[in-house]
């Protein structure tokens, strides 16, 4: 086994290092005359040939035919440099062949000063061909780089080789290195405010960066800010406010930043940098977290919310004052903005009510309502936290159904009128339904009065319901059931109740005429008795 793996090693080194070939004499043209044609070989070659252009240079990796680019500093090493060029010419091309020329601070992997790659594929008109060289970047300084690249290839179906020297440009970039220290390296039960340094300790800028904030446990009051561009050993410091949960004294807690950017190429990359934090002990155990009992309001009314406050402490928290801070312009406060608990004792909640009022321009925003919390733990001291609730203002949808009464349409009848919106929001999805029989209406706007026709049985109606079911702009379904003061009676049953009204009248006259002819014979009978 150790001789076959001696032997395979042998066969692998020779392969690895093997000497870089030397280009084709250029004088030499195949053994191939045709009487009375001219040497095409002997005529390109003293032409050289223009059909392979230079498009770019970059330090990389290619996967198919997308390159990953990546940035490189003096002494990196061996890294990969690929040079993109062009068949910008009229013929099928095959067997390219490249040669290039290294400048100082840079080795081929042979540790030449000429690095070499072919192309083993045939190239069509307007093709792209990628050479890659692996050389070693030594002490070569950051900078624009221009060298020289030749090329040998075949024009498929023609005799002779191609060959020219192309002028090519590739730059040492540098590397960005970024950091992270902040200001403190303990955080205290509560909130704290801290100082985020980001440092870039590399030899090249980044640009258009955007840190995001992340953490499990810590309470971020922002989480999302630009950086712009951080030029080489620059920096930028992030101010922040972070709040400590009481339940998470004496532990270790990480804040993550992850950070996008574009580098030297204008590739965009991102990068996740940490820093922990040692929480101090807590000074007390009361932990006060809110609640509100709407996400969403409509415009244009008076509404109350119900903010729950909760103790998830053990400790008794005194004292306890709310402000719940004032709004300007879309959303306002209605009514009182402070408001006192005098004792919140640990796992206990309590609550106060607030009172908004959003007026039209506020329709489809999200508001934060900020409130300021301070109190008094069992040793008197003193502490302040600020909270936030989120706040959807939404348009209203107000429905109304006027001038509603029945309609022949093709002999058939139909509770007919007119549905209006009186809301600020279009309901969507509006269908109207009475008894089974429905009719869809779409979307219906504001202040837009809109018929509807319903076609019903030829049956009796003595008033009735209708109901509107409709969605919102987010998408939920109400239903709304609206009384109508509505009496119909078909053409059929009026006929019968004429026929029956006849028959009555008929039997009536019968019973009549019976009583009468039994009123004669009785007095006839009457008479005879009084005469014997």
């Amino acid at each position: 086994m150790k001789i076959l793996t001696i032997i395979i090693i042998m066969l692998i080194i020779p392969i690895a290092y093997a000497k870089i070939p030397e280009p084709r004499d250029p004088n030499s043209c195949p053994d191939v005359e045709i009487a009375g044609v001219e040497n095409q070989c002997e005529r390109e070659q003293v032409e050289s040939s223009k059909e392979i252009k230079f498009v770019n240079a970059y330090f990389g990796f290619r996967e198919g035919s997308n390159i990953k680019k990546i940035e490189v500093a003096p002494n990196d090493g061996v890294s990969t440099l690929i040079v993109v060029l062009a068949n910008t010419g009229h013929f099928e091309l095959a067997g390219l062949r490249g040669w290039l020329t290294l400048p100082s601070g840079f080795e081929s992997i042979d540790k030449g000063r000429v690095a070499f790659d072919t192309f083993d594929f045939n190239i069509a008109p307007a093709d792209m061909i990628y050479l890659e060289f692996p050389i070693y970047i030594k002490d070569a300084k950051i900078d624009l780089y221009n060298t020289k690249l030749y090329v040998e290839y075949f024009r498929v179906r023609d005799l002779g080789i191609q060959f020219r020297n192309i002028d090519i440009q590739f730059r040492i970039t540098g590397k960005n290195i970024l950091d992270l220290t902040s200001n403190t390296e303990m955080l205290e039960i509560g909130d704290n405010n801290i100082a985020l340094n980001i440092m870039n300790l590399g030899d090249a800028p980044i640009s258009a960066a955007i840190s995001t904030l992340s953490s499990d446990n810590l309470i971020l009051s922002s989480k999302i800010f630009r950086l712009g561009t951080v030029e080489p050993n620059g920096n930028v410091t992030i101010n922040t406010k972070v709040y400590v949960n009481p339940s998470l004294a004496n532990t270790i807690q990480t804040l993550n930043i992850d950070i996008a950017y574009f580098d030297s190429y204008g590739e965009e990359k991102s990068k996740r940098l940490s820093r922990e934090f040692m929480i101090a002990g807590s000074a007390n155990s009361i932990d006060l977290r809110i609640k509100s009992d709407k996400e969403f309001i409509k415009v244009l009314h008076n509404e109350e919310l119900t903010i729950t406050i909760s103790n998830y402490g053990y400790e008794e928290a005194n004292n306890v004052e709310i402000i719940v801070n004032n709004q300007v312009g879309e959303l306002s406060i209605m009514g009182e903005r402070y408001n006192l608990i005098d004792k919140l004792e640990g796992k206990k909640t309590d609550s106060i009510n607030v009172r908004l009022f959003a007026n039209e321009n506020a329709k489809g925003k999200i508001f934060e309502l900020p409130l300021s919390i301070s109190y008094l733990d069992s040793k008197g001291g003193l502490h302040k936290i600020e909270r936030s609730i989120s706040i959807y203002a939404q348009g209203t949808i107000a429905l109304k159904l006027y001038d509603v009464g029945i309609s022949t349409i093709g002999n058939v009848p139909n509770i007919s009128g007119y549905l209006l919106n009186e809301g600020t929001d279009t309901a969507l999805f509006t269908t109207i339904e009475f008894e089974g029989s429905s009719q869809y209406i779409g979307d219906l706007d504001p202040n837009s009065p809109t018929p509807f026709a319903i076609p019903i049985d030829n049956r009796e109606i003595k008033g009735g319901d209708i109901s509107i079911v409709y969605k919102d702009d987010l998408r939920n379904e109400y239903k709304e059931v609206l009384p109508i003061d509505l009496t119909y009676t078909p053409t059929i049953i009026q006929q019968e109740n004429m026929e029956k009204g006849d028959n009555s009248q008929l039997i009536t006259y019968i019973i009549a005429g019976v009583a009468g002819i039994g009123s004669i014979i009785m007095y006839i009978a009457r008479k005879k008795r009084t005469q014997i």
